[in-house]
C-alpha cells in the first residue's frame, strides 16, 4: 500500500509538472529566461574582466625587463670584424660589418648597464665602452659608430 502511494504520488507530480507547462526543477539552469540572460551576462563579464586583468598583469611584469636597441654604424672605409657586445647585456656577435653599412641588434640587460663593444680591423683588436651613466635602465638606444680613424663615437638615450 505504502508502494502504491509513493508511485501515485510521483505520477501526481509528472501530471502537474505536465499541466504546468513542462517546466520542472531541472528547466532552471537553462538560458531561457531574464535570469539566463543575467548568467550569461554576468559570466561575459566576468570573462572580459579576467582577460584586461591577465593584460596588464603581463604589461606589469614586461616593463621591469630592460632592453637595450643598438646600432652600429661603420663609416671607417673598411670591413670591421669579429664585432662583440657585451658587459651586462646579453652577449651579441656579428661576424663581418661591411663598409658604409649598419648593424641593429635588441639585448636585454641588467642594471646599472654598463656594454662593452670591440672589434678587429686589419689584424689589430679596437674596444670601446660607451659611457651610460649611472642610471640606466628601461628601454634605450645605444648608437656605435667607427670612423674613418677607428675612432668610436657613441651615443645613448634613455
Amino acid at each position: 500500500m505504502l508502494e502504491s502511494l509513493s508511485m501515485k504520488l510521483q505520477v501526481n507530480e509528472s501530471l502537474q509538472a505536465a499541466r504546468d507547462g513542462g517546466f520542472s526543477s531541472a528547466s532552471r539552469f537553462t538560458l531561457a529566461g531574464p535570469a539566463g540572460l543575467m548568467r550569461a551576462l554576468s559570466v561575459s563579464i566576468a570573462v572580459l574582466a579576467s582577460v584586461i586583468v591577465a593584460f596588464f598583469g603581463c604589461w606589469f611584469l614586461a616593463a621591469g625587463c630592460s632592453r637595450a636597441h643598438i646600432f652600429v654604424r661603420n663609416e671607417s672605409g673598411g670591413a670591421i670584424s669579429n664585432l662583440v657586445i657585451s658587459g651586462t647585456c646579453k652577449e651579441r656577435r656579428m661576424d663581418v660589418v661591411a663598409p658604409l653599412s649598419a648593424w641593429k641588434t635588441v639585448s636585454p640587460y641588467r642594471s646599472p648597464g654598463q656594454f662593452q663593444f670591440s672589434f678587429m680591423w686589419d689584424g689589430r683588436s679596437y674596444s670601446n665602452r660607451p659611457d651610460t651613466g649611472a642610471d640606466l635602465s628601461g628601454f634605450c638606444g645605444i648608437s656605435l659608430i667607427v670612423g674613418s680613424n677607428m675612432v668610436v663615437r657613441s651615443e645613448v638615450r634613455k
